[in-house]
């Protein structure tokens, strides 16, 4: 008799244990795709655009420079003979850092590259003057170490005929 009523406890016990509990729970479906852990093979059809990097405050070109040997005042047409200045302006001045400028024809061809160490200056003017440029559409981008810092477009016009005076 008493294996009898440890047999219906038991029983009893299991049955009470695996009740379920009715709740209000929501199911949830999640549905994954599958991306490669290799991306030799995939199609990327998406360009990303690169700014100016932070490390450039600013930069302009012109025809003439201010005391200090800054751009003094931002133009993108000059006369034959005119020289072509372009200065960036850095936050940044780390030991060590180049910066340079390469001067482009209409059809990308480069003209001339500057390259100049920086000792901690937050300026420098890259000019173009000799040989003269002929009229035409050119570009000049200027790198903060191997990074685009500044492109800037301009072109060179004919040098308007001087009036006669009497």
């Amino acid at each position: 008799m008493r294996r009898t009523v440890l047999a219906l406890l038991a029983a009893l016990l299991i049955l009470a244990c695996n009740r379920e509990t009715n709740s209000n729970t929501k199911t949830t479906t999640v549905h994954t795709t599958s991306i490669a852990g290799d991306a030799k093979n995939l199609r990327v059809n998406t360009a990303i655009p690169v700014g100016t990097p932070a490390v450039v405050q600013k930069s302009a070109i012109g025809p003439t420079l201010a005391a200090d040997g800054t751009v003094a005042a931002e133009e993108s047409a000059f006369h034959t003979g005119d020289p072509v200045h372009v200065t960036i302006w850095l936050r940044e001045s780390p030991p060590g850092l180049k910066t340079s400028a390469t001067w482009y024809s209409k059809d990308n061809k480069v003209i001339r590259r500057e390259e100049r160490a920086m000792n901690g200056q937050k300026y420098v003017t890259f000019t173009y003057d000799k040989p003269p440029l002929p009229v035409g559409e050119y570009r000049v981008e200027t790198f903060w170490g191997g990074n685009l810092a500044a492109e800037k477009h301009f072109e060179i016009l004919e040098t308007a005929p001087k009036s006669k005076q009497n």
